[in-house]
């Protein structure tokens, strides 16, 4: 019970604006009911919304973990309707909405995917998120202790707990019983596998750089065990992985859903194909454009994108100047008036391998939605992909062509100030948490790039 009271002043916490103090408090006393029930079976994505009950705690994969959380999502929606009932706020009536359709939305998800798919995933993947979202610069050093108990926790070194493989192993194996059940797409898994040390390279440089002591032993272990677990995907899992990458329709479906595009994939394909068509045609005409104006031979898209990527940014000059970007985008917005920005600086760095290995990409590092105090959003640069083909350099980001766009996506007026805005003036927790998905986040980032394009 006691997780439940501080997780509620946590969540209260989180609201900067006192006129809205009342409302969100009672909207987030409804979420803690959906929050509880998501971290007790994904703790490690707890810690990284800020719910720091839960810091210590591990990836639930005992048995039946996929009905036992659908019977408690039936469980949190069935209280939740009840609340709804008796709610007149519309605020918050509308934050219940979220909160239901949340629920019910991961119940179906679950459903799906453990009537279709075998339950493998990147584990050790999993376990490095499970220590870079507890050892954070942004996170205060006495939660950062935390991770010596949840890395005993992951290798079974504690009473109550299994190794995290061997729980992992074991559900595979109950799950491949049944020949109807497709296993994961074959490439995926290899480079699963590719990316085991760079994973555990991952976690031993996180807690070497956070101080802390005691953990080499216990580090050992997750090592060999995760070397283990290496050998067996090999000989049990790879043999039944499927040589196609696509899905059943009802969980590519579901997936897209997770993401929040609600409409037919069919009718996602046709319009995407037509959204191609006319950025090639835009493409082609600033090709031609922009050959003219350089004396390029070749006025072929291709050709000149190939042009424009030799352009390249040295790994090492990379940040500074993405930071001397930033700071003439932030001209631009200012000069135009285009939206107020904070005061403040916008933080940008430079991914670790292991970060590469998890998002290859650009992106946004959000902080803690729950109890921040302070901890900025971060746009997180990478400087290579380590999953490419030997010898092969990244060459999509680090390029001038394309840092105007990205830069006003990740950063300003994009990612980074519409998760600032939200921390900074304050906004219920089923909005900051529950409401996420790239539908809305992509599309205010799109958005962004929009209103900066002409300039």
């Amino acid at each position: 019970m006691h997780r439940l009271v501080l997780l509620f002043f946590w969540l209260v916490a989180l609201s900067a604006n006192a006129a809205d103090a009342d409302w969100i408090a009672e909207s987030n006393r409804h979420a803690t009911i959906l929050l509880e029930t998501t971290s007790r079976y994904r703790p490690e994505f707890a810690t990284l919304r800020g719910v720091e009950s839960y810091d210590d705690d591990v990836l639930d994969l005992q048995p039946r973990f996929a009905e036992r959380q659908e019977a408690d999502l039936d469980t949190a929606v069935k209280k939740l309707e009840a609340s709804r009932a008796e709610t007149t706020d519309p605020r918050v009536r509308q934050d219940l909405d979220i909160l239901i359709d949340a629920a019910r939305s991961r119940r179906t998800s679950s459903e799906i995917n453990r009537t279709h798919l075998l339950p493998f995933f990147d584990l050790p993947q999993a376990v490095f998120s499970g220590f870079k979202n507890l050892i954070d610069e942004r996170i205060p050093k006495e939660r950062q202790k935390a991770a010596l108990i949840r890395l005993k926790r992951y290798v079974g070194a504690e009473r109550g707990y299994e190794p995290i493989t061997k729980l992992a192993q074991a559900r595979y194996e109950e799950a491949a019983r049944n020949p109807a059940l497709l296993g994961p797409w074959i490439v995926e898994a290899q480079q699963y596998l590719a990316n085991q040390r760079r994973y555990m390279d991952g976690i031993e440089d996180l807690l070497k750089k956070s101080g802390l002591t005691g953990w080499q032993k216990d580090m050992r272990t997750l090592r060999r065990h995760i070397d283990d677990y290496g050998a067996w995907v090999r000989s049990t899992v790879l043999p039944r992985a499927r040589k196609s990458h696509q899905l059943p329709p009802e969980v590519y479906a579901d997936n897209l859903r997770q993401f929040g595009v609600k409409m037919d994939p069919r009718e996602v394909i046709d319009r995407a194909t037509a959204n191609y068509i006319q950025t090639r045609a835009e493409m082609k005409s600033l090709s031609r454009a922009l050959a003219a104006q350089r004396g390029w031979q070749s006025a072929d898209h291709r050709d000149v994108l190939r042009r424009l990527k030799q352009e390249r940014i040295a790994d090492d000059k990379l940040l500074a100047f993405y930071q001397e970007r930033l700071a003439r985008v932030e001209d631009i917005v200012r000069r135009e008036r285009i939206v107020t920005l904070p005061t403040r600086k916008a933080v940008i760095r430079l991914a670790t391998e292991a970060e590469s290995a998890v998002a290859p990409g650009p992106h946004v590092d959000p902080p803690r939605f729950v109890g921040n105090t302070g901890e900025p959003v971060q746009f997180v640069l990478t400087t290579g992909n380590p999953n490419a083909t030997p010898g092969a350099q990244m060459d999509e980001f680090n390029n001038d062509a394309i840092s105007w766009a990205l830069t006003a996506h990740e950063a300003r007026p994009g990612h980074e100030l519409q998760f600032a805005s939200m921390l900074e003036h304050g906004v219920s927790i089923a909005r900051a948490v529950f409401a996420f998905n790239s539908a809305n986040i992509e599309g205010w980032a799109q958005y962004a790039e929009a209103q900066i394009k002409e300039y």
